[in-house]
């Protein structure tokens, strides 16, 4: 399509007169009159075909979708560069050097394509990675072909799983991403062959977030400080966990975890209401901050056997029920108890030393059988502050005998200040 130099005139007397002036026209010019005129050429994008596909940027043809094919193209849409992915046509030339983001997990890389690619030329770019900020509501939900989300890393401001974004994507096994800090309700629920997660900059797990990830066996949140009702409930295989941050532990949040043995939460100062239940070999909870226990938190841990809550005050119904293993409980401040605290357990040691009144919510006798369920208070050791003893200054106090308090008789009562 492209024409040859033109000489300075066909006809005898314009090449006579552009010879005599020493005139030489360009492959753009022709010899009219004596002189060098421009030629009169249609939109060589047109010309060559292209009408419905290009558009003429000055003096190059560039395809108006992409910005990239024939980029530097003359005006006889000839000499072009194709663009790279990652590139850009400006001023006529390629620009940028970004290379595409590689993908291992093909069910990541086919959801990144399908949202995440601004210009449709099935490459993520660096620049377009900064672009995603989360992964939306469902946007997983029920797909098989995902394994694993180490691809996710690639996306620097990434920050949310949305709720469901993961539910019941059965083939799913390790959730390490650095990035998050904010897991929506049943972002992973029921996912039941991912067996890691770590998430060290997340902050807040959403509702039932882990719910039946029944292969789950370890959980590293060192920032979380909310983790919400159900989170990682009925995770039966879970044994591991890091939370050094959390404060909130919500209702139900680690319920039926039959492989846990051994909590430590050196920031949690609430505990919900059947936080750890039936948490069958759990035999030791390290809670040092905590203020408030909640309704059945930890009924039905059948092998606790110790317990460290030097801060909680106010102890839930039906907190320690079925406790079977524990044999004594040491509760330095506390002073709130609900009915059935401690039924069907096997205390024969209940030290309570705070100073301040202690006080039931409820109309029966605070440790009566049917309150607390100490079966026979009678075998229990009872350890108070000094200032209940008979003549003491803080009620409820020691009867005249030594042996008697709220109405019922101990095995012994000590006194400490």
């Amino acid at each position: 399509m492209k024409s040859t130099r033109t000489l300075p005139c066909s006809a005898a007397l314009s090449y006579i007169i552009c010879a005599i002036l020493l005139l030489s026209c360009t492959e753009e010019e022709s010899c009219e009159d004596g002189k060098c005129q421009p030629q009169n050429q249609t939109n060589p994008c047109t010309s060559a075909g292209f009408s419905d596909n290009f558009v003429s940027c000055g003096s190059v043809c560039i395809d108006p979708l992409t910005n990239q094919d024939y980029c530097g193209a003359d005006k006889y849409c000839e000499s072009f560069e194709k663009c790279g992915a990652g590139q850009t046509c400006s001023n006529g030339h390629c620009t940028g050097t970004q290379e595409c983001l590689s993908f291992n997990d093909p069910g990541i890389k086919h959801y990144a394509i399908s949202n995440w690619d601004l210009n449709g030329d099935k490459c993520i770019t660096n620049d377009e990675a900064a672009k995603v900020t989360e992964i939306q509501n469902n946007a997983f939900e029920n797909d098989d072909a995902v394994e694993n989300l180490d691809d996710l890393n690639q996306f620097p401001n990434l920050k949310r799983i949305g709720s469901h974004a993961f539910d019941n994507c059965h083939n799913l096994k390790t959730a390490v991403l650095t990035n998050i800090n904010t897991i929506d309700e049943s972002a992973f629920a029921h996912c039941d062959n991912l067996s890691n997660v770590n998430l060290p900059q997340a902050v807040d797990i959403g509702n039932s977030s882990f719910f039946l990830c029944s292969a789950l066996t370890e959980i590293s949140l060192p920032k979380a400080t909310n983790i919400s009702d159900h989170a990682f409930g009925s995770c039966t295989n879970l044994k591991i966990i890091n939370l050094s941050q959390a404060v909130d532990i919500g209702n139900s949040a680690f319920t039926d975890c039959d492989g846990l043995t051994e909590i430590n939460l050196p920031q949690a100062v609430n505990i919900g209401e059947f936080a750890f239940m039936g948490c069958s070999i759990l035999t030791k909870i390290d809670f040092p901050q905590a203020a408030s226990i909640g309704h059945a938190s930890f009924a039905d841990c059948h092998n606790l056997v110790e317990i460290n809550l030097p801060q909680a005050a106010d102890i839930g119904e039906e907190a320690f029920q079925g406790c079977t293993s524990l044999a004594e409980i040491y509760l330095p401040k506390a002073a709130h108890f609900s009915p059935r605290a401690f039924s069907n357990t096997s205390i024969s040691n209940l030290i309570l030393p705070t100073p301040d009144p202690i006080v039931v919510e409820d109309t029966y006798s605070l440790f009566s059988s049917q309150d607390l369920g100490i079966r026979s208070p009678q075998e229990v050791t009872l350890t108070l502050n000094n200032n209940k003893r008979y003549g003491g200054t803080s009620s409820p106090l020691v009867d005249e005998t030594g042996l008697k308090w709220l109405g019922k008789t101990w095995k012994d009562i000590k006194f400490v200040e």
